[in-house]
C-alpha cells in the first residue's frame, strides 16, 4: 500500500509540474494593421504590422514640439498601411492631448486613430499590454 501511494504521489507530482510548464505562455494576440476609410479609422500593433510577411503593413504616430517667439506648439501626425496597400494619415497641431496619448506610445503598442473629413486627427490611443506581439528583426 505504501509503495502504490509514493508512486501516485510521484505521478500527481510529475503532472503538476509538467502543467506548470505550460502556463508560461501567456495570451498572444496578432493584431495586423485594419483601415475603414468610409469609418475614418486604422489600428493596428506594431509589432504585428513589423512580423507581417508582406512588406506594405505599417502603422504609427509621431509628435513634435517646438518653440517659436517664446511660445510652445506641438503637432501630431499618424498614418497607416494595411496589406492590401490602403493608406490613411491624420494631423493634428497644438494638441497637448494628442502629444500625450501618441507620447505614451512604446516600440510595441497597440495603435487606434480616427480622423474627421479634413484629414485631422480626431481620437487616438496607444494600447500598451504584454499580449501585442514585440517587433523581431
Amino acid at each position: 500500500m505504501r509503495a502504490s501511494l509514493v508512486v501516485v504521489s510521484a505521478g500527481l507530482a510529475a503532472l503538476l509540474l509538467a502543467g506548470a510548464g505550460m502556463a508560461v505562455a501567456g495570451a498572444k494576440y496578432d493584431d495586423p494593421v485594419f483601415i475603414s476609410l468610409t469609418n475614418k479609422y486604422a489600428m493596428g500593433s506594431l509589432g504585428s504590422a513589423r512580423n507581417s510577411s508582406g512588406t506594405t503593413q505599417a502603422i504609427g504616430c509621431s509628435v513634435d514640439g517646438w518653440v517659436y517667439n517664446g511660445t510652445g506648439y506641438s503637432s501630431v501626425s499618424c498614418s497607416a498601411q494595411d496589406s492590401n496597400g490602403n493608406y490613411a494619415s491624420c494631423y493634428t497641431s497644438n494638441s497637448d492631448t494628442m502629444a500625450r496619448a501618441v507620447t505614451g506610445m512604446t516600440g510595441d503598442s497597440g495603435i487606434y486613430f480616427q480622423w474627421d473629413a479634413n484629414g485631422a486627427c480626431t481620437y487616438i490611443s496607444s494600447d500598451n499590454r504584454s499580449y501585442w506581439a514585440p517587433k523581431q528583426p
